[in-house]
């Protein structure tokens, strides 16, 4: 006898817990079978309506939702994935997981998911999806003992894109900062090479080799000097992103955002000294982090604007299979509060119109990238961030 009949007989006392009769009325017999099967009715109505408001709930959610089993199948998925596809959500119930991709991205995050011990994970993923680039934020869980597991995806494509025309946006706002300084800077050396050019001609004439010799070396340093900048410059606001690493000499990268910096610093009156360190070669993406020091000595000297004594120092020293790299300014530290969310998108200590705050969380983002970390190291005296790199 159905379970279900069983307990509704039981409870209108029509048999006993061994399905034995105890009772001869047909017709209460006949009734309670009868309330039985609208009491089933209704709740099944009420188990369809339920499915389909989930149903609903799912395909309307603007993330890609997937079940998934053990042996690496899918059990189902909703309309958000099915139309990033273009596929039809019945197509991939029974199939592997990421069939759709050229891939296997998503497959290998279902089957971390199934393999950790955590009941939760968390990644963020690339992929090819109908011809075209996508990232992921997704989330994975596990349930029923581990055998099967969700996965949710939230598509940060356009996200990423808007991070990266931020961080371009950023850029031009540090470089219009800079632009009458650069101005200053290229300037300067142009009136120089034409009073020296002015001079050669005198003294071509008198026949002075010696001096002519002279005034042609510095118009070379010069020329190389406005050449620096504007090499600077350009890689200040390139992105510079799916650049290659190369191997180059750090103090290289140093000079070079040093001089980009040179005119902010006079204005500021802010003195830079580059410490005298151990020649070192780092194997980086010149343009990202030319950014960062670049960053980092733009964030200083906004930092010590308003002290009496105002100085950045930049050295580096090798360690056992690390570079390490300390900028370092006349301020006497950071608080807590502050250092908690300064890394963050957005956050700011500056004034309006001195920056969005993308400064340090782009830092530590290309660091990161580079196998580092960057911090501030609170047992010195004065403010101190340490960049960590990998040697090789």
């Amino acid at each position: 006898m159905n379970k279900f009949l069983q307990n509704i007989l039981i409870k209108n006392n029509l048999i006993d817990s061994h399905g034995n009769i105890t009772s001869d009325d047909g017709d209460k017999f006949l009734k309670s079978i009868s309330d039985a099967l609208d009491e089933r009715e209704r709740e099944y109505e009420e188990m369809q309506a339920e499915k389909e408001k989930l149903k609903v709930i799912l395909d309307t959610t603007p993330c890609t939702i997937s079940w998934l089993t053990k042996d690496m199948k899918y059990g189902g998925v909703n309309k958000a994935l099915a139309d990033l596809t273009k596929l039809k959500s019945e197509e991939f119930a029974g199939k592997e997981i990421g069939f759709y991709t050229v891939n296997k991205r998503f497959y290998n995050f279902a089957d971390s998911l199934f393999q950790s011990k955590a009941p939760t994970i968390y990644e963020e993923l690339e992929s090819q999806i109908d011809g075209g680039d996508k990232q992921f934020w997704v989330t994975g869980t596990k349930f029923d003992n581990g055998n099967q597991g969700v996965v949710i995806g939230i598509d940060i494509t356009e996200l990423n894109s808007m991070r990266q025309h931020v961080s371009f946006t950023e850029k031009l706002s540090q470089l219009g900062e800079m632009v009458a300084s650069i101005i200053h800077e290229v300037n300067n050396p142009l009136t120089m090479i034409r009073m020296q050019g002015q001079r050669l001609e005198k003294l071509v004439d008198k026949g002075e080799t010696e001096k002519i010799l002279q005034a042609s070396e510095k118009i070379v340093n010069t020329c190389d000097r406005i050449t620096q900048i504007i090499r600077g410059v350009k890689s200040f606001v390139r992105q510079g992103d799916k650049d290659p690493k190369q191997v180059i000499a750090l103090k290289d990268i140093v000079d070079d955002a040093k001089v980009i910096c040179d005119g902010k610093l006079k204005d500021s009156q802010v003195s830079m000294e580059i410490l005298e360190s151990e020649e070192v070669q780092v194997n980086i993406n010149v343009t990202q982090m030319f950014q960062v020091f670049v960053n980092l000595i733009t964030n200083g000297c906004d930092a010590v604007e308003g002290l009496d004594e105002k100085w950045l120092k930049l050295g580096w020293e090798v360690g056992d299979d690390k570079i390490i790299i300390k900028f370092q300014d006349s301020g006497r530290g950071i608080s807590e509060e502050v250092q908690k969310g300064m890394w963050g998108s957005f956050f700011t200590t500056k004034s309006v119109g001195k920056g969005t705050g993308l400064g340090l969380s782009l830092c530590a983002k290309i660091v990161e990238e580079h196998g580092g970390k960057i911090f501030v190291d609170n047992n010195q005296a004065n403010t101190t961030f340490v960049i960590e790199l990998p040697q090789g």
